[in-house]
């Protein structure tokens, strides 16, 4: 490092100098410590102050910390908007549907709305639970109350299917019957007759 005293230092100053010069030679690359990314875990919660992110929990897993603060900048470009909330549903990994008041059948109160978060194959505790709705109350149009969260996991099951065939052909077999001899009778019979009338002679 070049140092920036005057021509005119004493030699105390130059020394001193040089002994600070130590301090500031760090090994650490300035431009990881903005990038959520890259910055060392240890420094996020200062990321997080530099970042304006509104709710932090100490113990959030380290993955969703950085999620926060990707997106920070812009939930308060686009807070108490729908898109807000896209956001914050998706930092957890999540998909969701949302339905207001106007696009029920019949129409809902006015001013509330419902979403259908799909929860896909991630996890969901109480403690996530609570993070979620925060964030939620966070984001949302202060103008607009949710009725109803619906939360959808498709579990799959694999499917075993099973099938068989049975084939085959019943023969029976007799024993070989004799020829048979049947002797043949034949009876023949003539019967005639013939009336004579016999009258006396008149």
């Amino acid at each position: 490092m070049k140092q920036l005293l005057p021509p005119n230092s004493t030699k105390l100053e130059l020394n001193v100098s040089k002994v600070l010069e130590n301090t500031t030679n760090l090994t650490i690359d300035i431009k990881k410590l903005i990038k959520p990314s890259d910055i060392p875990s240890q420094f996020l919660p200062h990321l997080a102050w530099q970042n304006s992110v509104d709710r932090w929990n100490r113990n959030w897993p380290e993955d969703f910390k950085r999620k926060q603060i990707k997106i920070a900048f812009d939930l308060h470009k686009c807070k108490g908007t729908i898109s807000a909330l896209r956001s914050v549903v998706e930092s957890f990994g999540f998909e969701f549907e949302i339905l207001e008041w106007w696009q029920k059948s019949p129409e809902g109160t006015p001013g509330t709305f419902e979403f259908s978060v799909e929860l896909n194959e991630a996890n969901f505790d109480e403690t996530e639970y609570n993070t979620f709705i925060d964030l939620i109350n966070d984001n949302k149009p202060l103008t607009r109350h949710f009725t109803a969260i619906n939360f959808k996991k498709n579990i799959p099951v694999p499917v075993r299917i099973g099938s068989t065939f049975y084939d085959g052909q019943h023969t029976t077999i007799y024993p070989e019957l004799p020829e048979l001899i049947v002797p043949l009778n034949s009876l023949a019979a003539h019967f005639d007759y013939q009336i004579t009338a016999v009258f006396p002679q008149v």
